[in-house]
């Protein structure tokens, strides 16, 4: 056991991370969780959000942390802040409430988006003031607005479309070497085949890739290997 964290620790001081700290630029991809009052009860999450609210949670960026949230599939973000630091399943990268999930069009059975940190500026206090009024038009809904507001929280459940696939980003490298000893190292600590790991260069870089996956069972269970193997920044690509 001490052998395996040790040889992991070595690799991470070889990989290069997004840092989540308000001090440094938080950069994801991956599913986003959209808040239900099921999953709260069902302890699935530890904290309340509130769906009349365009409100966010993260697990390890700190409340007021600014955060671009952008839809990959038609390109349309939202920019808010971070609101409560919370616990979800371990797939998932985000926690949001609907009005965030409609505001970016997004599709609850492929909740798939880029997450990006941003410093504040005039602009996003500009944004904050119409966020506010987008807010006020929630609470004036007619009753039928909130009955579908719920129905879109009952639809948690992820769906790998055929003609979609995912691969798992472990890491980024600066050496070939280092990326291709630590695919032999995992694949035999992890029983995965070693055929499963891609590994593609950059210009200044090396990722180390598994994949893909077509399959939501195949990626939830290599996805909760390398979690419980000590990697703690992992992302999820989308290859459409």
């Amino acid at each position: 056991m001490k052998y395996r964290y040790f040889i992991l620790i070595f690799f991470i001081f070889a990989c290069s991370y997004p840092v989540a700290k308000n001090d440094f630029s938080y950069n994801s991809s991956g599913f986003v969780l959209i808040y239900s009052e099921n999953d709260y009860l069902d302890n699935k999450i530890n904290k309340k959000l509130n769906n009349d609210f365009f409100q966010i949670g993260h697990s390890k960026l700190k409340p007021g942390t600014i955060v671009k949230i952008t839809n990959p599939s038609n390109m349309l973000s939202f920019v808010g802040k971070i609101n409560k630091r919370v616990t979800y399943p371990e797939l998932y990268n985000l926690l949001i409430t609907i009005p965030v999930a409609k505001k970016i069009e997004l599709d609850s059975k492929d909740p798939f988006v880029e997450i990006v940190s941003l410093k504040k500026n005039k602009s996003f206090v500009a944004k904050e003031a119409k966020i506010f009024q987008e807010e006020k038009k929630i609470h004036s809904s007619a009753p039928i607005e909130k009955v579908k507001i719920d129905n879109i929280s009952k639809k948690n459940t992820i769906e790998v479309s055929s003609k979609i696939s995912y691969s798992i980003l472990i890491g980024e490298f600066y050496s070939i070497n280092s990326v291709n000893e630590l695919k032999g190292i995992l694949a035999k600590s992890l029983n995965i085949n070693e055929k499963k790991f891609m590994i593609k260069k950059t210009k200044s870089k090396v990722k180390l890739m598994s994949g893909t996956y077509n399959s939501m069972i195949s990626l939830k269970t290599d996805y909760s290997k390398f979690k419980e193997y000590g990697f703690e920044e992992l992302n999820i690509i989308r290859n459409d």
